[in-house]
């Protein structure tokens, strides 16, 4: 089953947000797919999920409030492409959704007044390699700001491309910041976890 991400406009304990999210996923119905809420859960007092599940495991749909970023986006996974394009298009026409190129435009321009900004790219463009994601975050790793390198880094373990390996362990040999150090080792683990997976 295919994960999609999408970020949101909203901040987390947004309520309106999950009340239009809730008719979005009413509307669904029409469309022969029936969510209903299944649980809550809390990681570490800073990530709270919230998951609604199709009642025939055609689907889920996650709503993730992350305090570190901080942001809110959600994960939605369908069992066909013709039900993901159902979902992602009820979705983006009623709630407010940044699009993958505006996140781009973003990291690129942004990355040095809000290194968040790469965090948000590297949630946003999901599970699928990006030549365009991977330009941008390679360019904050190399940034000279250490907060961007460590925002990049961050982001490099969350996209879990093998892609990033080498800039990876050249970035560690040269690195002098501990903390940038220490999530290097858990981005190449990231990285190296997937590759693994995908060997198996």
């Amino acid at each position: 089953m295919d994960r999609h991400y999408l970020i949101t406009r909203s901040s987390p304990n947004d309520d309106e947000f999950i009340d239009v999210l809730e008719d979005v996923l009413d509307r669904l119905e029409l469309e022969n797919l029936v969510f209903f809420y299944s649980d809550s859960k809390h990681i570490d007092d800073y990530i709270q999920i919230q998951v609604w599940v199709e009642a025939r495991e055609r689907g889920f749909i996650r709503l993730v409030d992350d305090y570190t970023v901080p942001a809110r986006y959600l994960i939605f996974g369908s069992s066909t492409a013709e039900d993901a394009e159902k979902i992602m298009g009820k979705i983006q026409a009623n709630l407010p959704i940044i699009s993958l190129a505006e996140l781009q435009e973003i990291a690129q321009k942004n990355m040095a007044r809000d290194p968040k900004s790469l965090i948000l790219l590297a949630l946003g463009t999901g599970e699928t390699f990006s030549r365009t994601a991977y330009e941008i975050l390679q360019s904050g790793l190399r940034h000279h700001d250490p907060e961007v390198r460590f925002a990049a880094v961050r982001s490099v373990g969350i996209t879990q491309w093998s892609e990033f390996l080498p800039e990876l362990k050249q970035l560690s040999e040269t690195e002098i910041v501990q903390d940038i150090q220490n999530l290097i080792s858990k981005a190449i683990e990231a990285c190296m976890s997937k590759t693994v997976a995908v060997n198996v």
